[in-house]
């Protein structure tokens, strides 16, 4: 069994705004699990707004993206979906992000679920080493952040977990085994500058 194993997390992002990182250089990293939307959709009446508000036709029972939300109607949503009246029948842990990947002229939207203070999961300052290579971040994590990243897989095999920074998702692949040795790798519609960008990003 080879010491290192990388884990190719399929970050599907459409564009990417560098100034945008660059502006964020103390964001905060965070591995979420996040609810499907066969999962998320099952707590909900059919007439709920939600299937209203949030575009679900393309949406898949087996997929963190709960659907799309044109531009013009995000700050609407938002605000639907913070209210108390929706709320009130969903978990407690339920988090709503929007996805960094645009789609045309609007964001996805995911439910996390959110741990709260009691966050474990590795974060930034448990990276020690961040490479590009062949197109991919690699990114080395340190014995603590390892272990943390350990326990995250061990957690969650056969669920999905979102990679959120700066309270945006890149990805949510379905971990299917558990991940030792401190290493995963992340691939994605990347330019070589913004390889670059988000891995400075990533190391202050």
């Amino acid at each position: 069994m080879k010491t290192h194993i990388y884990i190719t997390l399929v970050l599907l992002l459409i564009s990417l705004s560098i100034s945008g990182f660059s502006q964020n250089k103390e964001g905060e990293l965070k591995f979420l699990q996040a609810y499907t939307y066969g999962e998320f959709s099952s707590m909900l009446d059919q007439d709920n707004p939600f299937f209203h508000m949030i575009h679900t036709e393309e949406a898949s029972a087996t997929s963190a993206r709960l659907g799309f939300c044109p531009e013009s109607e995000i700050n609407e949503t938002r605000a639907f979906l913070n209210s108390p009246e929706f709320l009130k029948n969903l978990p407690e842990d339920v988090k709503f992000a929007w996805g960094a990947e645009s789609g045309e002229n609007g964001q996805y939207l995911y439910a996390l679920k959110d741990p709260g203070p009691e966050y474990s999961g590795p974060g930034k300052s448990d990276i020690r080493e961040i490479e590009i290579n062949d197109g991919l971040l690699l990114i080395s994590f340190s014995k603590e952040g390892s272990d943390k990243l350990t326990i995250l897989t061990c957690e969650s095999v056969d669920k999905t977990v979102a990679i959120v920074y700066d309270d945006l998702v890149y990805s949510a692949p379905v971990v299917r085994e558990v991940i030792k040795g401190g290493k995963c790798a992340i691939s994605g519609n990347f330019s070589k500058d913004e390889l670059a960008e988000l891995k400075t990003v990533l190391e202050n």
